[in-house]
């Protein structure tokens, strides 16, 4: 199919190892990782995230006690990803997340998480955001393109959820506001002229018009196509989706 380079999905704490097999494969390929560190804010279950942080701290050597260095072993992790090519990162979100600077504090909220206590659904997007905030500061530093995929609904069906799993089915377009949210967001990190290079997907065709007119509020010249209106994603990559 004439492919020339391919991009996979990774989780921060992945060795990566197949990648560098296939580094030093000329007749393969060339193929790269791509960072998605759903799993580092995905705070809804504190059980849940406690075990993912301890397999993060293998990777990383060191204990995860606090957000700070929480921070510091994406950082490191975004470093070794850049080591061996990795160009761009990918989140999966329902929305776009308001920034409220000073409603709570992100380490109270993370003791709280690793004490296994559940987070209130302000506090979950609190923890969120400043997580988001900071992830795309160092972004910007490598020069990376930063994707965001909004609007998904997901695991509806809890018997089944429960029986088969995450990631088994059951998702849905969501309808969720975003333009508020996203232009905060975009503003926060453009202000201190630390906005990366950035792709917004969207599953529901009513957002289509807000993100295409949202991102071009933002680019600035600076590098062609700098903010882009991904193309048709999951439930709208079909005929009728990808025309509209």
């Amino acid at each position: 199919m004439n492919e020339e380079v391919l991009c996979t999905t990774d989780d921060p704490a992945d060795d990566l190892a197949f990648h560098k097999t296939i580094a030093g494969n000329d007749h393969l390929v060339k193929t790269l990782p791509t960072f998605r560190p759903d799993k580092a804010y995905a705070v809804e279950n504190p059980e849940n995230y406690n075990s993912y942080l301890k397999k993060l701290e293998t990777s990383v050597g060191f204990e995860i006690a606090t957000h700070e260095e929480l921070m510091r072993a994406l950082k490191q992790r975004i470093d070794y990803f850049a080591d061996l090519g990795c160009r761009l990162c990918d989140h999966g979100l329902e929305k776009f997340f308001e920034i409220h600077e000073n409603d709570f504090d992100i380490e109270h909220l993370f003791q709280k998480i690793k004490s296994e206590r559940n987070l209130e659904e302000k506090e979950i997007e609190f923890f969120k955001i400043q997580t988001f905030l900071k992830l795309s500061k160092h972004y910007h530093g490598k020069g990376w393109v930063q994707q965001f995929h909004v609007g998904a609904i997901r695991d509806n069906n809890k018997r089944l959820l429960d029986r088969l799993g995450p990631d088994t089915g059951f998702d849905s377009i969501g309808d969720f506001s975003q333009a508020r949210a996203m232009s905060q967001f975009f503003n926060r990190l453009d202000s201190d002229d630390q906005l990366a290079k950035t792709i917004v997907y969207n599953l529901n065709p009513v957002d289509n018009e807000v993100v295409a007119t949202m991102v071009d509020n933002f680019n600035n010249g600076s590098v062609k196509g700098k903010m882009q209106y991904g193309s048709a994603w999951w439930f709208l990559d079909q005929k009728d989706g990808m025309e509209k």
